[in-house]
C-alpha cells in the first residue's frame, strides 16, 4: 500500500483545513447576512430564554419545547441563569456567544474556523443554544464524570452517554456523576422547592401538548440506536462515539443539535483515558 510521507501528509491536512477555514469564514459571514436580511428570527433567539429567567418564573408560562422562549432545564439551571437578567441583553449575548466561541475552541483547536463549514455550529452560534456546552461537558466527562451534570440539567435525555461507563463497568466513574448530580439537584431544591413542582409541570405540559418533532425521527427509536452506538465504542475504546450518540438522543433534534457531535473532534485522537472493560 502507498504510504505518504509524514511531511507531505502533514502538508496535505494543513492545506484541506486551511481550504476549509477560508470557506467555514466565508459561509459564516453569507449566513449571517443572510439571517439578518430576512430579519425572521434575531440573534440569539434561544439564548434569550436564559436571560430571561430571572423574572422569576422560569416555567410559568406555556411554552413547549422547540418554541421561542421556551425553558424546561431543571430547576438547577434556572437557578444558574437567574443572575442573567441583570445584565443588559447585548451584554449578555457578547458574553453567552463568547462562551459558546469558546467551547468550540477547546474542542476543535486549529480546526475551529473549519468547522464553521459544518451548518449545524452556525445555527448554533448565532441561535445560542447550549449544544456547543453539551458537547464540551461529554469531553469533560471523561476526566471528571460530574460534569455530567450539566448534561442531565439541560437536555436530560443526552445522558444516554452515561451507558459507556455501566458497559465498560467503571462505577466509581458513574458513581462520581451521581453524587454530584444528586448534590447540585439538594442545593437547589434547598433554594427553590417550588421551581421542581413548576419544572414536573412544564415538562408534563409538553408531553400532553408537543411542539414540532423537528427531524421527524422519533425519539425512542433514535435513543435505540443511541445505546447501540454507545455499547460499539465502549467494547472497542472508541470515546468519540459518547458525544454521537448524545446528539442522537436530543428531546428534539434540530439542525443546531447536531453540533453536539463537535465533541468527536478532539476525543478522535485519543483513546479512553478509563480503564479497559472487565469481563
Amino acid at each position: 500500500m502507498l504510504r505518504l510521507p509524514a511531511r507531505l501528509s502533514g502538508q496535505r491536512q494543513r492545506a484541506v483545513r486551511d481550504g476549509l477555514s477560508v470557506a467555514g469564514v466565508a459561509y459564516a459571514a453569507f449566513f449571517v447576512a443572510a439571517e439578518l436580511t430576512r430579519g425572521a428570527n434575531p440573534p440569539g433567539l434561544d439564548a434569550r430564554a436564559y436571560w430571561a429567567v430571572g423574572d422569576g418564573a422560569p416555567y410559568a408560562a406555556s411554552l413547549a419545547v422547540g418554541q421561542p422562549g421556551a425553558f424546561l432545564y431543571a430547576p438547577p439551571m434556572a437557578l444558574a441563569f437567574a443572575p442573567a437578567s441583570l445584565l443588559p441583553w447585548p451584554v449578555f449575548l457578547s458574553l453567552w456567544f463568547a462562551l459558546l466561541l469558546g467551547a468550540l475552541v477547546w474542542m476543535a483547536r486549529g480546526w475551529s474556523l473549519a468547522i464553521l463549514a459544518f451548518i449545524p455550529v452556525l445555527f448554533e452560534l448565532y441561535y445560542g443554544n447550549v449544544n456547543l456546552l453539551i458537547a464540551a461537558a461529554i469531553v469533560l466527562g471523561f476526566r471528571y464524570p460530574g460534569a455530567w451534570a450539566f448534561v442531565l440539567f439541560t437536555k436530560v435525555t443526552p445522558g444516554v452517554g452515561l451507558l459507556w461507563f455501566v458497559f465498560r463497568r467503571e462505577w466509581r466513574q458513574l458513581a462520581g456523576v451521581a453524587a454530584v448530580t444528586f448534590a447540585v439537584g439538594v442545593v437547589s431544591f434547598v433554594l427553590a422547592p417550588g421551581l421542581w413542582s413548576q419544572w414536573a409541570e412544564s415538562l408534563r405540559r409538553d408531553l400532553v401538548s408537543p411542539a414540532s418533532p423537528g427531524i421527524a425521527v422519533p425519539l425512542w427509536a433514535r435513543t435505540a440506536v443511541s445505546v447501540v452506538v454507545v455499547w460499539f465504542g465502549a467494547r472497542t475504546d472508541r470515546p468519540w462515539t459518547v458525544p454521537v450518540a448524545a446528539m442522537l438522543a436530543l428531546p428534539v433534534l434540530w439542525v443546531a443539535g447536531f453540533s453536539v457531535a463537535v465533541g468527536a473532534v478532539p476525543l478522535l485522537r485519543h483513546t479512553a483515558t478509563s480503564p479497559e472493560p472487565q469481563g
